[in-house]
């Protein structure tokens, strides 16, 4: 049987591979693992204008966290230190590619603002370091690039 090909044929064939286009792009998408920043996106926006006030405070230091990585350790500095100081706070190594990856740690730095970190659960790639302490009564909030070797 030999089919004719006329414009109706033509229209039937166009919105067959349209559809067939389309519940590919569903299966696509659908396969697809999209990662948030944070599970609890919308909670924290609430508390976003304190974080902004957190990170004027940090710029006002004119100088940001010191990483360095000695053998293997992480040595934090935090700016602005003076002798007797005290801190407290968090370290969250944030993964962007992964967020079962991410690391929290407190801050506990010794007298002279340093505070060396064994990078025990953190594997090799990139990490965006959010410090998130508080010294001498005023909050402070600053995230520095950081790789893991």
């Amino acid at each position: 049987m030999k089919i004719k090909f006329n414009w109706g044929t033509g229209i039937t064939l166009f919105i067959i591979l349209f559809i067939s286009f389309y519940v590919f792009l569903i299966f696509l998408t659908k396969s697809k693992v999209f990662y948030m920043v944070t599970d609890d996106y919308y909670p924290e926006s609430t508390v976003f204008e304190t974080k902004i006030e957190k990170t004027r405070h940090a710029r006002a230091l004119n100088e940001k966290i010191s990483i360095q990585i000695v053998n293997d350790s992480l040595i934090l500095k935090l700016p602005a230190w003076r002798t007797g100081n005290t801190a407290s706070g968090e370290f969250v190594f944030y993964k962007p590619d992964d967020a079962g990856k991410d690391v929290i740690i407190p801050v506990n730095v010794n007298q002279q603002g340093i505070q060396f970190v064994y990078p025990s659960g953190l594997v090799s790639g990139r990490y965006i370091l959010k410090a998130d302490w508080i010294m001498n009564d005023t909050a402070f909030y600053d995230e520095v690039s950081v790789y893991i070797p």
